[in-house]
């Protein structure tokens, strides 16, 4: 089976966030009625992007862009610029070859090389303002295996903010914010000092700092405390969520988690010697900090999976006491979306949803969007779902599974990115990049041959589609919005409800 990685979404980025032509203006008073229009300017960066090339958080709130001498930072939500600074004029630096970004408490670190006379000096940014955080000319940046670009973005504990800085004497458990050091443990070397690391243990709440081939110390991550007998601080709740095939569901305000598990299939395993998931699912609900476990649950939970990396293609979310799972139709008309009881994991209600849409192209080529719909947006007692299969929205009643209404068709876009509800208005934006899996078949002297790769694709219909809530008639949209400002978008690159106005980027 050939295979071929996605290709970056750097231009999705730019698409959606740098080069917007039009932002529509719509205050809450106006939102029944139909927006006002406002014309925005493009943005452009001052440089070109060299070393950092648009890097940017899970949430594409924050986007980063650098050069060796120069660096950026660009809200993801408005467009605009947040920060930047010259590395000579505010550093007094010409260049800093060594940048690198912990996305998680958005701190930037940058750096000059160490040399044998002496420690470079660490910048710590903040990634909000660009301003600094704190410096320090005490941290290695390369000792034994252990390497500052990895241990500053995943040597993270969000619990304390911290990460581990070593000298080539201590280890110390800096506050990555303020600096501030939590603990610091000092170490004799017992080995050669290439054989020196340390890291955060991954399923254990403690540090491991290795001494010698041999030798090692254990410390509470919290604490700095050394301890010899680690099974204590084992955290079954990271070991069950990091599982092949699982999902954690945090539920703060029920002290609760949930794990959702998948089994694989024996029948793939078997014939395939692949290790697919199956669609029996596990739901098992722990109390948080105990993991004692509150109850156990399986559904069958039918969905299709990335046929290059096997991911399965279902998720689940909570809200307004309710587990709602999202994976594809089981063989059944009504059947998609599931609905749980969060305090003891009976099954309210199902509905149809999809969370695959697979087309073909051509006799030789078939095409697999993943999550093609936005989540259901559940709120005030009512669940809206996209119906990406019939390309219609539905309103049911959240307790019940009811459904109360539907809207007409909407265009067969390939992604609907966006779905609001804004006082009794429930907006939908349609159209967006998406990754897609390709199953490619070619035939040469009557042998057949499958290629499956990832394709991306920003090509689609796009729009906007603005329903009464309580019925599901249309009240306004693209098509409204362009007969008054006498023009055709061709792009809309994204909507964010932002105090009290709707934004959306547009080309025409």
């Amino acid at each position: 089976m050939k295979t071929k990685k996605a290709p970056k979404k750097l231009s999705a980025v730019l698409s959606v966030f740098l080069i917007i032509a039009l932002t529509l203006f719509i205050s809450l008073n106006t939102l029944a009625k139909g927006p006002e229009f406002k014309l925005a300017q493009s943005i452009k960066l001052p440089f070109t992007p060299s070393l950092i090339n648009f890097a940017h958080t899970d949430d594409f709130k924050y986007f980063l862009c650098s050069t060796k001498a120069d660096m950026l930072m660009v809200d993801g939500t408005t467009g605009k610029i947040l920060w930047q600074v010259n590395f000579e004029r505010d550093f007094a630096n010409k260049k800093f070859a060594n940048q690198y970004w912990n996305q998680y408490a958005n701190v930037v670190l940058v750096f000059d090389e160490d040399t044998k006379k002496g420690v470079a000096t660490k910048y710590f940014l903040d990634g909000k303002t660009g301003k600094l955080l704190w410096k320090s000319d005490l941290y290695v940046s390369d000792f034994g295996k252990y390497k500052l670009a990895d241990g500053f973005r995943f040597y993270f504990d969000p619990q304390t903010n911290g990460v581990l800085l070593p000298t080539k004497e201590n280890v110390d458990f800096v506050d990555v914010q303020t600096g501030k050091v939590i603990w610091s443990k000092k170490f004799d070397l017992t080995g050669k000092a290439k054989e020196f690391d340390c890291a955060i243990m991954k399923y254990y709440d403690l540090v491991k700092i290795i001494t010698g081939k041999e030798s090692e110390i254990y410390l509470t991550t919290i604490e700095g405390k050394e301890v010899s007998d680690i099974e204590p601080y084992f955290n079954k709740k990271k070991f069950l969520a990091d599982r092949k095939f699982a999902t954690v569901l945090n539920v703060p305000e029920k002290n609760m988690y949930v794990i959702m598990q998948g089994e694989t299939s024996s029948f793939f395993a078997f014939f395939g010697g692949m290790n697919v998931p199956s669609w029996k699912m596990n739901f098992i609900a722990y109390e948080e900090g105990s993991s004692k476990e509150l109850w156990r649950k399986q559904y069958t939970i039918a969905y299709t999976f990335d046929w290059i990396n096997h991911t399965p293609f279902v998720k689940m979310f909570y809200q307004d006491g309710k587990i709602f799972i999202e994976h594809d139709p089981a063989m059944k008309a009504n059947d998609g979306l599931t609905v749980l009881d969060i305090n003891s994991g009976q099954k309210l209600w199902e509905c149809f949803y999809s969370t695959s849409d697979t087309k073909t192209q051509g006799l030789n080529k078939v095409l697999l969007t993943p999550f093609p719909a936005p989540d259901p947006l559940v709120i005030d007692g009512k669940a809206y779902v996209v119906d990406k299969v019939k390309n219609q929205v539905f309103c049911y009643n959240a307790d019940n599974g009811t459904k109360i209404w539907e809207t007409e068709k909407f265009p067969d876009a390939q992604q609907i990115p966006t779905l609001l509800k804004i006082d009794n208005i429930l907006i939908m934006g349609y159209g967006g990049a998406a990754i897609k899996c390709a199953k490619i078949t070619t035939t040469t002297n009557n042998v057949t041959y499958t290629t499956y790769r990832h394709e991306y694709n920003s090509k689609d219909k796009y729009g906007i589609k603005a329903y009464d809530a309580s019925s599901g008639n249309i009240v306004w949209s693209s098509e409204t919005i362009a007969k008054k400002v006498k023009d055709k978008f061709s792009y809309i690159a994204g909507i964010e409800y932002v105090n009290g106005k709707l934004f959306s980027g547009a080309l025409s």
